[in-house]
């Protein structure tokens, strides 16, 4: 059974434990001298000391749960300094931490009300829609990219937004009305339109009120 022979002081929140055998579970954590590593509040919480025996599968608890003191410890800190959605954070947590770890940490922040994806997926379609002016179907998929999930997405996307026309023809006044009067103007921008995903069928219909010169440009 393997054998706790030290515990090094807390460095950053980790505790050193030297241990007898250096069998360790698959994906234990360990510091660069290839020692195991626990949360050391976990380890002054249990009592963690030399001299202390166990089992395999009370090693692989012992580790799990201490990793997934880490990974909360993690999730919380991120969420002070920015907004997540729980597919996003999962994603940063699990660049960390073990799978397990990852997916307890962002649940438990979900259940404490600390993440709420649909408020999220509902001001980043804000921003999307009526900031950006992104067409309303590239954006879901510019969210789900943000870890947001697509029909989520794509709900919060409908329920804000206008007729793509109606959009065009506001990006135009606002960014590109002088840019259109002359084709090669023109020309770019509605290259720059389309980038935001709107179809050609919408743009062109737009811009005919702004140039007849639009009809020499294809798909």
């Amino acid at each position: 059974m393997p054998t706790i022979l030290e515990i090094k002081p807390p460095k950053k929140h980790l505790c050193a434990v030297f241990l007898d055998t250096d069998a360790l579970p698959p994906d234990a954590p360990t510091n660069a001298s290839g020692h195991l590593v626990l949360d050391s509040d976990y380890c002054e919480e249990i009592h963690l000391k030399a001299g202390q025996c166990f089992s395999d599968e009370a090693l692989e608890t012992l580790i799990t749960e201490s990793e997934r003191r880490r990974a909360k410890s993690r999730a919380l800190w991120l969420l002070s300094r920015q907004n997540y959605c729980s597919g996003a954070l999962l994603k940063k947590l699990s660049a960390v931490f073990s799978a397990d770890a990852a997916e307890y940490a962002t649940a438990r922040m979900c259940e404490l009300k600390l993440i709420d994806d649909r408020a999220y997926a509902e001001r980043l379609a804000e921003v999307m829609i009526n900031e950006k002016k992104i067409a309303p179907k590239r954006a879901p998929y510019l969210m789900a990219a943000k870890g947001v999930d697509l029909q989520l997405a794509k709900e919060t996307v409908l329920a804000r937004a206008d007729d793509p026309k109606v959009q065009i023809a506001e990006l135009i006044e606002r960014k590109y009305s002088v840019k259109i009067r002359d084709p090669k103007g023109a020309e770019r921008t509605v290259a720059a339109l389309q980038r935001k995903g709107f179809s050609w069928s919408d743009i062109r219909a737009v811009m005919r009120q702004y140039s007849e010169e639009i009809d020499e440009f294809g798909e």
